[in-house]
């Protein structure tokens, strides 16, 4: 299953899933939840990414980069791959609820 979830062969989004599971209190539950890691998990990606090349943008070559921030980026943008593996674990876990609760 992964990250995409298909009903009739149509890939549903994370609000498609909130919608379809709003009857049911516990696959909503866990939808709603999968659906606030999805957007952390891009959050901090875009953030951590940004901060590891905005650490390198700008210096002269041969100058060393600032790398307290790239580690600082790199832990950032590392969150997002937790926050993705949540994502994933909550989407499967709605799913669940949904099926047993139809």
């Amino acid at each position: 299953m992964g990250n995409e979830v298909y009903l009739n062969g149509v890939r549903q989004s994370p609000n498609d899933l909130v919608k379809m599971s709003f009857n049911y209190a516990q696959a909503n539950h866990s939808i709603r939840r999968a659906r606030n890691n999805y957007y952390a998990s891009f959050a901090t990606g875009i953030v951590g990414l940004a901060l590891v090349f905005g650490s390198f943008k700008g210096n002269s070559p041969g100058e060393l980069a600032n790398w307290p921030v790239t580690g600082a980026g790199a832990v950032v943008f590392g969150t997002s791959f937790v926050f993705y593996t949540l994502y994933i674990k909550q989407t499967k876990k709605g799913i669940h609820y949904y099926n047993q609760g139809m």
